[in-house]
């Protein structure tokens, strides 16, 4: 991904993970990865600047195992 204003290739400065709906059996399970990108042209207006983005993140369902 490209800085929008002087174009350089932003890099990464953090990446984590955050689930919703994990509290109760009822809910849907849903994964995300998220990530901060920052221009690192020091001679850029958005330098350090954070860029987020949250993308879902597919969750295989397994089987129950019977006891």
């Amino acid at each position: 991904m490209l800085c929008e204003s002087c174009k350089t290739a932003l890099r990464i400065r953090k990446c984590y993970m955050t689930v919703e709906g994990d509290s109760a059996p009822e809910t849907e399970t849903k994964l995300y990865r998220n990530l901060e990108l920052c221009c690192p042209n020091k001679k850029c207006r958005l330098y350090g600047k954070a860029v987020r983005l949250k993308n879902e993140v597919e969750i295989e369902k397994g089987e129950k195992e019977n006891a």
